[in-house]
């Protein structure tokens, strides 16, 4: 069964330092295939998003391969993945994803990074929206422990796709709220390399040619905390993408990144702790272009229009992986 939700088209004008366009923005139209458990983000009958929020778990493949939702974003034209589905190197990684390898309740830990021992299911769609201005979608999870466990954390988690600034031709608000359940505290542990919410490029991107872009001069992302923002260029076939990642400063602090795969796999990392019956919003924003890493200026008036505040774009270091 497909639902559509369908919207007028709307029109921006936006203008970019060294790739100018004026256009003309379609409609978007939100389409749930209950059967393949697939929610599809379409925008002028072009696919932008696909939302996979299958869970089953009657074998162990089957299992892994639906412990956990995500995001996964395609090209302009709609007929190519730009972030990494199942399968490949480290198959846990994929699309745009929120996980930590190391929740505790109880004193005990479950892992809803790669999936040993914890699972986050999908409930329902408690909002489905497609308007003039953006369209969203709010998926309710439950986080298990073990198979069949008892929950322990709800999520709520809203994906908004809004009018993206040129050369961009996405801009997504992903924002998650997570409550703990039955009185209990959850710590959220972990590693910048196995937790936060995070962005996996395609697996068949070219490795040689993945380009990180930091806020700050001389940086080290192994060792340097709190970046504001961190971007990222990858080659996938004849055609290069740039990512840039927004934290919104009401994150929590000391976050370290994990930005220097040559496999474009990159977000933000923070320990937190759920008091019992506590909710914490994290909020991250997604800009995606077809092209080279835009300049720090642009990045920087991004963020600004992000989270309202109005500081000058920082000193910059742009370097390979490490």
């Amino acid at each position: 069964m497909r639902i559509s939700y369908k919207t007028s088209a709307f029109t921006l004008l936006t203008s970019f330092a060294f790739l100018a366009a004026t256009f003309a923005e379609p409609g978007y139209d939100i389409r749930d295939d209950k059967k393949l458990k697939q929610l599809d983000v379409m925008k002028g009958g072009k696919l932008v998003g696909r939302y996979f929020y299958d869970y089953d778990n009657s074998s162990g493949q089957r299992r892994d391969d639906t412990f956990k939702t995500f995001l996964q974003l395609y090209n302009p034209a709609g007929d190519l993945a730009i972030s990494k589905a199942l399968g490949g190197e480290f198959s846990h990684h994929r699309g745009i994803f929120i996980g930590w390898n190391k929740v505790t309740i109880d004193g005990e830990s479950f892992d809803c990074w790669h999936g040993h021992g914890g699972a986050q299911v999908h409930q329902e769609f408690s909002k489905v929206r497609a308007d003039k201005g953006a369209t969203s979608f709010t998926s309710r999870l439950l986080w298990e422990k073990g198979k069949n466990g008892p929950p322990a954390i709800e999520e709520t988690r809203t994906m908004t796709f809004v009018p993206a600034p040129s050369p961009a031709y996405v801009m997504l608000d992903f924002t998650s709220t997570l409550k703990t359940l039955n009185g209990k505290t959850v710590i959220l542990d972990g590693d910048p390399e196995h937790a936060g919410i995070q962005f996996r490029a395609a697996k068949e991107l070219d490795r040689t040619k993945t380009r990180y872009l930091y806020p700050r001069k001389n940086a080290d992302a192994h060792r340097d905390q709190d970046y504001p923002w961190v971007a990222c260029s990858y080659v996938l076939g004849e055609k290069t993408y740039s990512v840039v990642y927004l934290n919104h400063p009401e994150n929590p602090k000391d976050t370290k990144y994990s930005a220097y795969r040559d496999y474009a796999r990159f977000g933000a990392f923070f320990k937190a702790t759920l008091e019992k019956d506590q909710e914490r919003t994290l909020k991250v924003r997604f800009i995606v272009m077809e092209s080279a890493l835009p300049p720090a200026e642009w990045i920087q008036k991004q963020y600004n229009a992000y989270t309202g505040k109005k500081d000058a774009a920082p000193e910059t270091t742009e370097k390979g992986p490490s």
